[in-house]
């Protein structure tokens, strides 16, 4: 991908605002707790947590070590200090996923406003997370990326592989209004589902399906 078609990236200078925007949208996510003795307020402790997920921590173990090899961020981030993995459990043990959920899609939102962009294409993928699981299954995401902002949009949690297709469509029906400004949706074969392309010209979006050529047995004839 060459220079001018590549997503913009924060400067050095802008991501304090940024970090600022993230704490405000996350400032909606109801507290739990009460309000004696609390240390950290919520939306900083789950701004940690959110960077800490951004840079692949798996763990509020390493969360915590992400925060403390970065004490400049901290400040940034209105923190005091690295909150402990009890506290971090604490804190995150209480939380509205369907609150927090809203509350990036506001961030993404915001984020995508702020560069100047539209959200225009949207990449759709499965993934499912190492080390990671729902119950016995290993936890498996529908991932939403916007190509030009190069701001994820949203990620739901399918279950399972198998039920990556079912959660697309359930995406596309009620969450992608939510999105305005989505054009073009792209995806692998695995998309290539009747039901699933009816869908996405019923919601009045295009899309498209990269399809590979694989190569065949061998034949004589």
């Amino acid at each position: 991908m060459n220079r001018k078609s590549s997503p913009p990236v924060a400067t050095a200078d802008e991501l304090p605002n940024e970090f600022a925007l993230l704490r405000a949208c996350l400032a909606r996510v109801p507290d739990h707790r009460k309000s004696q003795g609390k240390l950290y307020a919520l939306p900083d402790v789950l701004s940690l947590v959110t960077l800490g997920l951004m840079v692949n921590c798996r763990s509020l173990s390493a969360i915590m070590r992400f925060g403390k090899s970065h004490p400049d961020l901290v400040p940034e981030l209105g923190l005091r200090g690295v909150p402990s993995v009890p506290t971090l459990s604490r804190v995150l043990a209480g939380i509205k996923t369907d609150a927090l959920r809203d509350a990036l899609r506001e961030f993404a939102l915001a984020l995508i406003d702020r560069r100047g962009g539209q959200i225009g294409v949207v990449a759709m993928d499965g993934k499912t997370l190492r080390g990671v699981h729902q119950g016995t299954e290993p936890l498996h995401l529908l991932h939403l990326f916007a190509h030009q902002s190069g701001v994820v949009l949203d990620q739901v949690s399918v279950g399972t592989a198998k039920a990556e297709m079912i959660g697309a469509k359930t995406w596309i029906q009620e969450m992608a209004s939510v999105f305005p400004g989505l054009t073009v949706l792209t995806a692998d074969a695995l998309y290539a589902d009747r039901d699933l392309c009816a869908t996405i010209v019923a919601q009045d979006y295009a899309y498209l399906l990269k399809l590979k050529k694989t190569r065949g047995p061998s034949s004589t004839t």
